[in-house]
């Protein structure tokens, strides 16, 4: 069975989600590189962005969870993205792939290191000869672990290979939205009861995108 860094979903809770399929785009393909800077508070349920009459939804990525934002990358690149939302959380308007979610991580970002890449995850030119900041960066500074000459870090289920800096600089950190993803559905863990909350039944006979789901 698959874990995710945030630990096993939780009965009767409600998830926005977004799968992984052979047939999408890899996980490249959705970064935002430089991220964003972000300079509000850390929050837990999403933010709403309204665009064009879709909702778009703001994911916090908590530290607590994933130490490093490679961390979040990198399991989502094999599980997809599951983030709880409210259980009376307002759907409307959040429409299966038109909606968007962003994702931010309060260590997007290194401030002071412009150093060129062996690999933009974008392919950015500038980035490769270090003129800006790239999102390959960050996967030198996360805590890993040596096997046969390899440094590999482990999320949950996720283990991912990472390269080494020479010593352990700490670099100075600041959030960023880092991600996107479309959304494509909610998902919600029946309880142990098999009895779903009544506003969820409510929102199912007014037609939104929620599956019922054991786990």
């Amino acid at each position: 069975m698959t874990t995710r860094g945030c630990g096993k979903r939780v009965k009767g809770g409600l998830y926005a989600c977004c799968g992984t399929s052979p047939y999408g785009e890899p996980i490249e393909h959705f970064l935002i590189d430089p991220p964003l800077p972000y300079n509000g508070d850390p929050f837990r349920a999403p933010l709403v962005q309204e665009r064009n009459g879709v909702k778009d939804l703001i994911f916090w990525v908590g530290q607590e969870f994933y130490p490093f934002c490679p961390d979040f990358i990198e399991e989502t690149r094999y599980l997809g993205v599951s983030k709880r939302v409210p259980v009376n959380f307002d759907w409307s308007g959040v429409t299966p792939f038109q909606s968007r979610m962003f994702f931010i991580h309060p260590k997007a970002l290194v401030d002071e290191t412009k150093e060129s890449v062996d690999r933009c995850p974008k392919d950015i030119p500038t980035h490769e000869k270090g003129g800006e900041f790239c999102l390959r960066s960050l996967y030198f500074f996360v805590d890993a672990e040596l096997q046969d000459e390899k440094y590999f870090r482990k999320i949950g289920s996720t283990t991912y290979n990472v390269p080494r800096m020479v010593n352990n600089y700490r670099p100075k950190y600041s959030a960023g939205t880092f991600l996107w993803l479309p959304f494509a559905h909610f998902e919600y863990v029946m309880p142990e009861n098999k009895m779903a909350d009544d506003r969820v039944k409510k929102a199912l006979a007014e037609g939104a995108p929620i599956h019922l789901v054991d786990e």
